[in-house]
């Protein structure tokens, strides 16, 4: 929220889990439309509920990962790299090229993220 990015999860109580999980498959689509249940229940505009447009949120890892490789790699390269229980540094330093060419960088992205809060909030390895 601090950056205008939020995320709502205003359905995510159990018995509405529950409800929707049970119901049948004509329910939650119909006549080519996800949510088809929510869209028939709420009262929104026709331009809204006809959308097949929409997406989720978008960041773009993989062009940050290519803009700031050597950052990236250095985060693995610390002393004091926190997330060992978890990530295995020396395996991702040797596969580092192989990683950053091919689709395994998005995954590279979220090991960073890892250590990076682990150092921000000072959490150690178990």
């Amino acid at each position: 929220m601090a950056f205008s990015i939020e995320d709502r999860l205003p359905f995510l109580d159990f018995r509405l889990v529950e409800y929707a999980m049970n119901l049948p498959l004509n329910a939650k689509i119909a006549d080519g439309y996800s949510k088809a249940i929510m869209r028939k229940a709420l009262d929104m505009p026709e331009i809204i509920r006809k959308r097949r447009d929409k997406i989720g949120f978008y960041t773009p890892e993989k062009a940050w990962m290519d803009a700031h490789l050597d950052e990236y790699r250095a985060v693995f390269e610390n002393p004091d790299f926190r997330a060992g229980c978890y990530i295995n540094s020396a395996k991702i330093l040797n596969d580092w090229d192989s990683l950053t060419r091919g689709m395994d960088d998005i995954g590279l992205f979220r090991y960073i993220c890892l250590e990076k809060w682990m150092h921000v909030f000072d959490v150690q390895s178990a």
